[in-house]
């Protein structure tokens, strides 16, 4: 994320942000420091919040939740002017159209894609996981832009990068920013 900001020049100082799959808090933690004021972190697991974050009274933490089953009217601050999103074992596809109403006009919305969680099962079982091939990669990512030009209404794709360092286990992952412009 540090990396992300850095290449793409946005300012975080001052926003209440969210993080849909917080996990233990990479990104949160980074946007803190990079002077984001509060962060709601959500994920469907529980327990994984680093502690420093799980104290920290800028930090609202709603584990065992699913962005999927909530509406802006359910988490305070919403619409947000930015969202980062790290999701593991579903695909982009089935949340995007879900989150788009979360972001306020003007805002911003990071993905990270992981082509392990977005191609096909075939694809993930022949490479046990771990994409390298380029094809399957570009595909993906054309797959999550296409759909999310089709859905997302409003949406302008403002950047997209290689994330660095690569994911574990050496999986490419790739970032995609999002801006809502009507």
């Amino acid at each position: 994320m540090e990396n992300l900001l850095k290449e793409s020049g946005l300012n975080v100082q001052g926003l209440h942000i969210l993080d849909i799959g917080a996990s233990t808090g990479g990104f949160t933690d980074c946007l803190l420091q990079k002077g984001a004021i509060r962060a709601t972190c959500v994920d469907v697991g529980h327990g994984q919040l680093h502690y420093r974050l799980r104290t920290d009274e800028r930090v609202h933490n709603l584990e065992k939740t699913n962005i999927r089953n909530l509406v802006p009217a359910d988490i305070e601050g919403s619409p947000f002017p930015l969202i980062v999103m790290d999701l593991s074992f579903i695909s982009l596809h089935k949340v995007l159209s879900q989150v788009w109403p979360f972001v306020d006009y003007k805002g911003k919305l990071i993905t990270l894609v992981k082509p392990q969680f977005e191609c096909t099962k075939k694809e993930a079982d022949v490479c046990k996981g771990i994409i390298r091939d380029p094809e399957i990669c570009y595909r993906v990512l054309d797959e999550i832009k296409n759909s999310a030009k089709s859905n997302l209404k409003g949406s302008h794709l403002i950047m997209e990068s290689e994330a660095s360092p690569k994911g574990t286990d050496g999986n490419q992952e790739y970032f995609l920013i999002w801006s809502k412009e009507n």
